[in-house]
């Protein structure tokens, strides 16, 4: 039994998921004090190290059956960790885009709350509103809208460092 929990901990897909963390202050730290058109260009390609490995985890998971229960809760929050720490490192930077990073906390609480509400529902064996559902499935779409404008805001600020 324990060697299996070590052998589901220590797969390939979740130790890039551990690794996709381990970066995300790394990223923040180096996007935060990059003066230099040749600083911002290490923290993006720190960035797309951390997509690179998010891509990979998924597809190593899926292509070689290495599929764990960890995993499927690893790789959630490896992602709200990534978009959290995308939508912070612009409200640093940009300190009118504090909003931006408001919002997304607001829409982070919102989503949780409503998946706790969602799976007290379903532990009791109430059947959950149709209009609950959609309103999960309707704001879920803001995290990647958000990330997409965090991205674009990253890519400003390196263009006007040149």
């Amino acid at each position: 039994m324990m060697k299996e929990r070590k052998k589901e901990l220590f797969s390939i897909p979740n130790m890039l998921g551990y690794f996709r963390i381990l970066m995300l202050p790394v990223f923040l730290i180096r996007y935060y004090r990059a003066k230099t058109r040749e600083e911002f260009t290490i923290t993006f390609v720190i960035l797309g190290l951390i997509f690179l490995s998010d891509a990979l985890d998924g597809f190593i998971a899926r292509r070689f059956n290495m599929i764990t229960n960890f995993g499927k809760i690893l790789d959630p929050v490896a992602d709200k960790l990534v978009q959290g720490t995308l939508a912070l490192a612009v409200a640093l930077r940009h300190p009118w885009m504090k909003v931006f990073f408001i919002v997304f906390l607001v829409k982070e609480i919102y989503m949780a709350v409503m998946m706790l509400v969602r799976g007290v529902t379903q532990v009791l064996g109430l059947l959950l509103s149709s209009a609950l559902s959609a309103s999960i499935s309707g704001i879920a779409g803001i995290g990647h809208i958000l990330t997409g404008v965090g991205i674009v805001l990253l890519l400003i600020s390196l263009k006007k460092t040149v």
